[in-house]
């Protein structure tokens, strides 16, 4: 088995994977009502080290699944990242997200749908900029789609992106921001 869907489950963050199965690679965890446990305790999605697909959309309370409180042992992971860093495609569209600085450790990731958040400055996108392969995002209903000169901002921070929101990036918006 490499996928599992366990979508529309109410879940705490201490019943997920407390044995790391290596075997899951796509993995939906849609509209799950997640919960955090306390005292604070490793991310729990993080020891599953081939997770390429992960959908945690319909998920509110995902804002505040943070790792404060959280020491890596492992030298190689940002203290703020809860995922495994090999996620290729991230959903988390109806988060209530407003930050970005928990994916910075996603290197691997390829396309990711941030619609249906919270997310207000677009310098936020910088924590994106480690993700070289990132070709697809998806910002849409979000309150920064609507400032100024939004998608060249968007083109300007991450310059490798071939759709935003959808839609193709032309040749000439790259070329606007050279």
């Amino acid at each position: 088995m490499t996928i599992l869907d366990i979508s529309c489950n109410r879940l705490s963050d201490s019943s997920l994977f407390g044995s790391h199965p290596d075997f899951i690679h796509q993995l939906g965890l849609t509209d799950a009502y997640l919960r955090l446990s306390s005292p604070p305790k490793p991310p729990p999605l993080q020891g599953l080290k081939n997770l390429r697909f992960l959908d945690l959309s319909g998920n509110p309370n995902l804002c505040v699944f943070s790792s404060r409180g959280f020491k890596s042992t492992d030298k190689q992971t940002p203290r703020d990242c809860i995922l495994p860093s090999r996620i290729e495609e991230l959903l988390v569209a109806d988060c209530s997200i407003t930050h970005l600085r928990t994916f910075q450790c996603l290197r691997s990731l390829q396309k990711i749908d941030l619609s249906g958040n919270k997310i207000i400055d677009l310098r936020e996108l910088g924590n994106l900029k480690s993700a070289r392969f990132l070709s697809k995002i998806n910002l849409k209903e979000n309150p920064v789609c609507g400032q100024e000169n939004y998608r060249l901002h968007v083109i300007l921070q991450l310059p490798q992106l071939a759709l935003l929101d959808d839609e193709a990036i032309t040749e000439q918006e790259k070329h606007f921001n050279a």
